[in-house]
């Protein structure tokens, strides 16, 4: 199969398969999609209203469209896959996305990425108010980047910079009752399986609803259009379903466009996953998707003033997107050219991890090989900056020591008033605040 196996259980317990196994998705018995870059977990959204309350249909549609839409978004990446995990809010146990998190880091590869989608609902009248929060990670693999060694440091020094990564909470949404029977009528007219890859072919509908199982594998793709055929057990069609229209989702993304941001999450960790020379989609294909997508979340929620939330969402989708033009691209950057993460720091100026990943850029340029476009003092004052917003950091800390350590090494790269004396107490300053971070 060129796309492994990608399945979307409905909002009743059903079996999603596997290659060679079976499992239920629910919050104790979740998904293991054998060869998965990716794995993309829609938690279904926590009603925020009054215990016992029943759901209109339209509400009820929109957990189902949600995952329906992540399916069929992220079939370009190929190796990837999607699950609807029911929750149950009463259970002694809550099905929260930190512990769904923890339970698929005890079974997935080594490497391999997850990305938990959940949120809250809440329904007045013809009206829908939600919150979409998001996480992701890969298991026993930090975002971080790090600069390449250099054989003029010592072994202990190295420069590295991680990705903020706390769970992503967005914006609060409304959403008219009315705009989600719309959409989920336009998604049944696309959920239809034909002979060829034709809208005009003869095809039979894709049954959804709350106690239909929809589990497929793709075998085959074509120019937007997938080959799918159910899993053996499992009724449904089998043949051709386009998933390149855009039109089927921009209204469901104009309502939600967290979607386009889980869209360019999975793209930026697929590319991390696979790295620069992965197969296909390219690593440069990513890079584009992952760009494209989050510059239409970008635009969507800018438009007329974002919420702090969103702001926060778009600095860290900024920092996915300037590490992987840094993977690619290499460190090295055209005289002029701004930083990759300058960006990122602009709407985080509070975050010592942005302000990280930016001196990164700094030091390689002033100090490791680069074009010296960049002076050492300004990437010394970007490590301190850094720690003024996060004395506590031991990330810039030990990058502080490293780039110290450097200009020990090579004296040509001081700066007047740096000379061995004022070098030698403050490379004993960092150490002496490590080590207090190292007591008990």
């Amino acid at each position: 199969m060129t796309l492994v196996l990608l399945a979307v259980a409905s909002l009743s317990l059903v079996l999603v398969p596997r290659a060679q196994a079976g499992m239920v998705t629910d919050c104790n018995h979740l998904p293991d999609f054998e060869g998965a870059d990716v794995t993309t977990l829609v938690l279904q959204y926590e009603y925020a209203g009054r215990p016992g309350d029943r759901l209109s249909e339209a509400a009820r549609n929109l957990s189902l469209l949600i995952q329906m839409d992540s399916l069929l978004t992220q079939l370009k990446y190929r190796n990837i896959g999607v699950a609807f995990v029911q929750t149950d809010p009463y259970a002694p146990n809550p099905c929260t996305p930190e512990r769904v998190a923890q339970r698929m880091m005890g079974h997935i590869p080594s490497g391999k990425g997850v990305v938990i989608l959940s949120g809250r609902l809440f329904e007045v009248e013809d009206r829908l108010y939600l919150q979409s929060s998001m996480l992701f990670l890969r298991k026993d693999v930090p975002e971080v980047l790090s600069l390449p060694a250099n054989a003029d440091l010592p072994k202990e020094a190295t420069f590295t910079a991680r990705l903020p990564q706390a769970p992503i909470a967005f914006a609060p949404r409304l959403l008219l009752k009315a705009d989600i029977e719309a959409i989920n009528a336009q998604f049944r007219q696309a959920m239809v399986v034909r002979q060829s890859r034709s809208y005009e072919a003869p095809g039979t509908p894709i049954e959804l609803g709350g106690d239909m199982p929809f589990a497929y594998s793709v075998v085959g793709e074509q120019e937007g259009w997938m080959y799918i055929k159910p899993f053996r057990d499992y009724p449904g069609p089998e043949g051709w379903i386009n998933f390149g229209d855009d039109t089927v989702h921009a209204a469901l993304h104009r309502l939600l466009p967290e979607l386009d941001y889980l869209d360019a999450t999975v793209a930026y960790l697929q590319s991390r996953i696979r790295g620069p020379e992965g197969g296909a989609p390219s690593a440069g294909k990513l890079l584009e998707w992952s760009q494209a997508k989050f510059m239409q979340f970008g635009e969507m929620t800018m438009k007329d003033g974002a919420a702090n939330a969103d702001r926060t969402a778009m600095a860290i989708g900024l920092g996915m997107v300037g590490i992987l033009e840094t993977e690619q691209n290499g460190w090295g950057k055209e005289p002029g050219n701004a930083n990759p993460f300058g960006a990122m720091v602009a709407a985080m100026p509070y975050s010592a991890d942005a302000r990280n990943l930016a001196s990164l850029v700094d030091i390689y340029s002033c100090c490791l090989g680069g074009d010296r476009s960049v002076e050492p003092q300004t990437a010394e004052r970007g490590l301190l900056d850094a720690l003024s917003v996060d004395p506590g950091s031991s990330v810039a800390l030990a990058n502080l020591k490293s780039f110290y350590l450097q200009l020990q090494r090579l004296p040509d790269l001081r700066w007047p008033g740096m000379d061995e004396a004022a070098l030698s107490k403050r490379l004993k300053a960092v150490q002496a605040v490590q080590q207090a971070q190292q007591q008990p």
